[in-house]
């Protein structure tokens, strides 16, 4: 089956404390549009800055009825409530939105919430973008699209959701890299997409892309960051990364 129709909304919400959410704007929209990423179009991408609550949940509706398979990505600063039972997530200075808000969309969707608070240590991470922005260039992107798409309609309903850190933590970042969690994903389905060692035809999956990350994040904060993912039990599960050749 091919054609799906695929919707990715990306909400980035710097401030000077996390200039790198920026460069998260910019790396989750080169990684979807490159052949490892599946070779999304532009048209199905929209990238939002500090929007409105109303703008947000008018994009999200909008995700229902336009899309068979949706991304949502989150980067800024956010708080879990206890009261609330929930995490808040900062659109700009005193404004915030209920996390569960972001998980409405189509049928089949993954939500990814890189929730930046506290201010880096010095952990090199890869250097991303330039490596991605030759690689966007390299490969089928047609057949990449077919093998997204064809691995997407064997997958079931459903929602994965993907949290840079455990609740009652920081999550990290790096100016110039974004954040640690975000890189490490964007870094591992690069990796993989690129590897001689991936089999042509490949699927890395978005639980599988989680655990390596979470891995990385894990080992390079002390365990001080604890990425938590949670999937639909039904296989397969959504694609994250492809290798078409």
């Amino acid at each position: 089956m091919n054609g799906l129709r695929r919707r990715a909304l990306i909400i980035g919400c710097p401030d000077a404390q996390i200039p790198g959410v920026r460069d998260d704007m910019e790396n989750y929209p080169t990684f979807f549009k490159s052949a490892a990423g599946g070779g999304w179009f532009s048209s199905e991408i929209t990238v939002l800055e500090s929007p409105t609550v109303a703008r947000v949940k008018s994009e999200i509706q909008a995700l229902q009825t336009t899309a068979d398979y949706s991304v949502v990505v989150f980067a800024g600063h956010g708080r879990y409530s206890p009261a609330d039972g929930c995490g808040m997530l900062l659109l700009s200075p005193g404004v915030e939105i209920d996390e569960n808000e972001l998980k409405f969309g189509a049928s089949r969707r993954t939500v990814i919430i890189d929730a930046c608070r506290v201010l880096p240590t010095n952990i090199l991470l890869d250097s991303v973008r330039a490596s991605l922005e030759k690689y966007a260039q390299v490969g089928d992107i047609q057949a990449s699209r077919r093998l997204f798409d064809e691995h997407l309609s064997r997958c079931s309903g459903g929602i994965a959701m993907m949290y840079g850190c455990a609740i009652g933590e920081g999550a990290q970042e790096e100016r110039g890299k974004g954040g640690y969690y975000s890189a490490a994903l964007i870094n591992e389905g690069r990796r993989w997409g690129e590897s001689s060692l991936t089999t042509p035809g490949g699927v890395l999956t978005v639980s599988d892309a989680h655990d390596a990350a979470e891995a990385w994040v894990k080992r390079n904060t002390g365990s001080e960051q604890n990425p938590h993912g949670a999937f639909p039990r039904n296989l397969p599960r959504f694609p994250f990364a492809v290798r078409a050749r």
